[in-house]
């Protein structure tokens, strides 16, 4: 590991749905990572209504703040 690098807190805002998926599986390859973090949500549940998430899909690209937060209440922070 870098000895310089600093860890950043994470930061409760609307992300990039490549920018999310980025944090919770860091040193995967993109196209693995997007399928890990789908397959989480799909069997979570998070897609489906009773979470409040019904405008949240595999095909979404921006989570808003709101939602970040049920991901992050969720799975935790990344």
């Amino acid at each position: 590991m870098n000895e310089n690098y600093i860890e950043q807190p994470f930061e409760l805002r609307s992300y990039v749905k490549a920018d999310l998926v980025r944090l919770y599986f860091p040193g995967y390859a993109y196209s693995t990572a997007i399928r890990m973090f789908n397959s989480w949500m799909k069997l979570s549940r998070l897609y489906e209504n009773d979470l409040g998430l019904n405008s949240m899909n595999k095909y979404t690209r921006i989570y808003t703040k709101a939602q970040v937060k049920k991901i992050v209440d969720h799975f935790g922070e990344p």
